[in-house]
Order: structure tokens, then C-alpha cells, then sequence
């Protein structure tokens, strides 16, 4: 049994959980048709086969007792996101340039979850993060266009400088001539 997960950016709530071999990467403003499939923008759309992921097992630290130390529970996934078919050029600068602290040289990145205490669990907790790092890779943020503070912005915040100095001003003794 296989498991096909719709990735989510916002929410949790966008999953899917069919009997299929892959993974699906998806994004904002996808829309579903009548067989489940979900609709991605062009650029934004790669479908990840379950094939291109590696899992490595190893004994995990934390709560558990004695079936901690007995048995390999925390889960490492691997995927090779240099080698990838599933990545266009762009996806793939993206991924490297926002993931490099998760990339080793080979062009692997690494993903472990060992805070559940089943193999299974951990496993599908590493997918989920899986998922939020390559969608928040993935994510596009708008350049900034610079823009001065309006005039009206200016002569608001002169005056009201203005009347706290009075304010203050008004609150020193009055010192007389003499």
C-alpha cells in the first residue's frame, strides 16, 4: 500500500490519502476536478513518485523506556533534489538556495522526525515536514517596491512632536525675574 498525499501550504486540511505511488507537491489556488486530481498553476506543479524518496531507520532518544533502545523508530527520509526528473531548473534553484542548511554536498536533502514512538508515525511526521519545507521553498515572495512616507505622514507626526514638547514644556516651574 502506497500513499498519495496532496501537500498543503496553509492548511492541514487539503490532504488526500488514496492507494497510489506517489507524492504530490501542490500549491495555493489549486483547484480540484471530479477525480480528486488537484490543479496546480504550470509553474508550479510536480508530481514527486514515491521511488525518488530513501528512508533510513536508526534508534531514536527520548520517552519510550525499554522499546526506545530496542527498536529503530526515528526516521530519516532522503530525497535527491539535484537528480530529480520531477523539478524544473527554477524549482530546483529555489529548493537549493531556501534548503541549503538541509542539503548535504550530493545534492541530498535530509529530513528526520523521532518524536513519535512507531516507525509509522515518524515516518508520515517526516513526510508532513517534508511537505512544509519544499512548500515554503517553493514560495515566491513579491519584491518590495520602496516608497517614501507620504507628506501628510510627516506634517502628522511634526505635530504631534509638537504638542507633547508642549505638553512637557508646560509642566516646568515658571522661574521668576527678580
Amino acid at each position: 500500500p502506497y500513499r498519495q498525499t496532496a501537500f498543503a501550504t496553509e492548511s492541514t486540511s487539503d490532504r488526500l490519502h488514496t492507494e497510489s505511488a506517489q507524492v504530490s507537491i501542490t500549491m495555493p489556488g489549486a483547484a480540484s476536478c471530479k477525480d480528486s486530481t488537484l490543479y496546480l498553476p504550470p509553474r508550479m506543479t510536480f508530481v514527486l513518485p514515491e521511488t525518488e524518496l530513501r528512508y533510513r531507520a536508526a534508534r531514536a532518544g527520548g520517552p519510550g523506556g525499554q522499546h526506545v533502545n530496542k527498536t529503530s523508530t526515528k526516521v530519516e527520509v532522503l530525497w535527491d533534489v539535484q537528480r530529480s526528473p520531477s523539478l524544473s531548473d527554477d524549482q530546483r534553484s529555489l529548493i537549493v538556495k531556501k534548503l541549503a542548511n538541509r542539503i548535504d554536498k550530493d545534492g541530498v536533502l535530509h529530513v528526520s522526525a523521532a518524536a513519535r514512538r512507531s516507525q509509522a508515525q515518524n515516518r508520515q511526521a517526516a513526510i508532513d515536514r517534508l511537505n512544509d519545507l519544499v512548500t515554503q521553498a517553493l514560495k515566491v515572495r513579491p519584491q518590495r517596491k520602496p516608497t517614501a512616507p507620504p507628506r501628510s505622514a510627516n506634517e502628522a507626526r511634526l505635530a504631534g512632536k509638537k504638542k507633547r514638547s508642549d505638553v512637557k514644556e508646560g509642566r516646568k516651574p515658571i522661574l521668576n525675574e527678580d
